[in-house]
This record gives C-alpha cells, structure tokens and sequence, in this order.
C-alpha cells in the first residue's frame, strides 16, 4: 500500500515562500497581477462613461452588456474591487516577508516592507489606474467576464459590508442623493468636448440648454427705454409705413398715453397684408392683445406661454408699470447667442406695397 497522506498546509506554503523555489516568484507575480487588476478595475469603473456603454450594448457588444451591468451595480462593485485589493496586499506582503526572512534573517522584514511597498505603488496601483482612467470603457468590457465571477465569489463578505455601509447611513441620516445630476451632465458634456466629438459652439448649446428653466425673464429682457414702440395717436398709414421702413421689426408694441400703456402688438406682416387688401385697414384693427408676464416668470414657462398665446413678444408689467418687453429671439439667444433682430425682408414688403 501506498502512503497517499496529502503534505500538510506548512509544507506547501514552504513550496510558495521558498525563495529558492520558482512557485514563490510566481505567487508574488500572480498577487500583483491581481492588485493591478483590482485597483485598475475600480478606477475604470469610477471613470467610465455609462451612456458610452450603453452605446456600445446597444450595438451588441456582449462584454459592455456585461459591463454595463457590473456598473449599475457600482456599490457591490467597488467593495469587491477593495476586498481583492486587500487580500492581494495583505497576501504579498505576507510572502515576500517570509521570502526575505529565509534570505537576510531579521533584518528582512524590513526589506520585504520597503520592496513590497514599492512593487504595489508602481505595479499594482499607480500604473493600472492611470492605464484604466485613460481607458476606461476598454478595461471594463475587457475585464467584464472575469469581474462578474469575482462579484459573485465574494458577494456573501460584500453583502456583510454594504449592510455595514447602510447602517453608518442611517446613523448619520444621510440619503442616498441622486446618481446623475445636472453637474454630472455638464462634465460628461465637457469631457466629451474634450475628447473632440462635440465642437465649443455645440457643447455651449447643450450647457445653455441645461440651464434654460433657471433663468428668469428679468435676465433677458429690453429695457422699456430701449423698446421701439409705436404711439396709436401718430398711427396714419403713411407714418406707420415709413416707421415700419425705418426700423425692420416684425413685431412691434403699441401704447396709448406713454409706454407704460401698451395696448397691443402690431405684426407688421399681417398688416402690411390686410393693408394691401384694404387702403382703410388700421394699427388697431390689426394689432393683437398684448401678452403681459412677471419678470419672475422662467423663460421655459414664457417658452411655453409664446406657444399658448400663439405669439413671439411679451409685455414685462410690474405694479402697473411697464418694465420691458421680451421675444422669442431673446430666448433662442438664451442658447445660441446673438441673433439679427432686424427682419430684412420688411423692406421688400413694404417697398412692393
């Protein structure tokens, strides 16, 4: 009969700690190669971009499915990514102390402290992490697979530190906040500008357009100083032809009294049409109603106000006062910056008739 006793646990961590022994060269590599992979893999999932791999799973690209779903799992995902750090750390610096020990005695401790330090600095920290934050959707689809089986390895020790984590939580009586802000938009949009996809003008565009519902009609408007207006008492055809000539506005305000009376907004096509038609045709037949806001009023509800009053002007009043008067260029400069506000082909118009 054969001795088919199995060599004991001392025996075979001799065989891996063994500095004369191949095994233990290759358990300190296959440790750092796991520190690299641990510490790469929580940077890259810190850094990817979430909507990219969406992109990407919607081309069909199984590992960014894979991928994809490991990062909707971030918390659990980070804490497994610390764990095998921690593990691959504690079990190098075990390995190489023993290693240094059976070489240089006592003193090798200290020198297993010093190399082991340095080899996870440079091997198993800083190199992976800089690699991943470049690369960070590359790294995750490329270690997707291998990282789903560790998420589930270590799932039961995970599970114990997210409870962990939910208990401090409820200690400090913080909630969870949203996962993707208005500022978290505004970087993606950055760093996609960055990466060249999107232009400056493209990327100012999205940027105003995320800012559109905080701004106020007051930040926008002309001052009632500034206003061209026309006076219902001066409005005799040929003087309305010749101010509709001098100034180009396709719609302008009329008030009785002084400006702080507006009573209606001419536009000028509309009039310039039923004119031609009819020599008799007035400002005040023509104009339409004015449509009065609050300078507190957002310029996504007065977006919406244009649409509902089936106009492009509005009458800012306050306490019976007129304060100024906004219009849907105002608006669209909000997002795409200076726009003409003179209509040029009023003087076609109005030469032809």
């Amino acid at each position: 009969m054969f001795d088919l006793d199995a060599p004991s646990t001392s025996m075979i961590l001799s065989v891996f700690t063994d500095p004369s022994s191949v095994f233990s060269y290759l358990l300190v590599l296959i440790l750092l190669v796991l520190s690299a992979f641990f510490g790469g893999t929580e940077t890259a999932y810190s850094y990817c971009n979430r909507h990219r791999l969406k992109v990407y799973a919607t081309d069909g690209v199984k590992s960014a499915k894979v991928a994809l779903y490991i990062f909707e799992r971030f918390e659990g995902t980070l804490i497994t990514t610390l764990i095998g750090t921690n593990i691959a750390h504690i079990a190098l610096s075990v390995v190489a102390t023993v290693m240094c020990i059976s070489l240089f005695g006592a003193i090798g401790s200290l020198y297993a402290t010093i190399l082991s330090t340095l080899l996870v600095f440079f091997l198993g920290d800083m190199l992976p992490k800089n690699i991943a934050q470049v690369n960070a959707e590359k790294w995750c689809m490329a270690t997707s697979y291998l990282m789903l089986a560790l998420y589930y390895i270590l799932f039961p020790i995970s599970i114990i530190f997210r409870g962990l984590i939910k208990l401090i939580r409820l200690i400090i009586n913080k909630k969870d906040e949203d996962t993707f802000t208005e500022d978290d938009f505004q970087d993606v949009v950055n760093q996609i500008e960055e990466e060249g996809v999107l232009d400056e003008e493209e990327s100012d565009i999205i940027q105003n357009a995320v800012d559109f519902g905080d701004i106020t009609v007051k930040e926008v408007y002309t001052k009632k100083e500034n206003i061209v207006a026309l006076d219902i008492k001066k409005c005799k055809t040929e003087y309305v032809k010749k101010f509709i000539s001098e100034h180009h506005y396709s719609r302008i305000p009329v008030y009785e009294g002084s400006i702080d009376n507006i009573i209606g907004v001419l536009h000028v096509k509309n009039y310039l049409h039923e004119l031609f038609k009819n020599k008799k045709t007035t400002v005040r037949s023509s104009m339409m109603a004015p449509y009065i806001v609050s300078p507190k009023m957002s310029i996504d509800d007065l977006f919406e106000g244009f649409k509902k009053h089936q106009t492009h002007i509005a009458i800012i009043k306050a306490r019976g006062k007129t304060l100024g008067m906004v219009t849907m260029q105002d608006i669209l400069e909000e997002l795409v910056g200076n726009i003409d506000e003179k209509d040029p082909t009023l003087t076609v118009e109005v030469a032809h008739e």
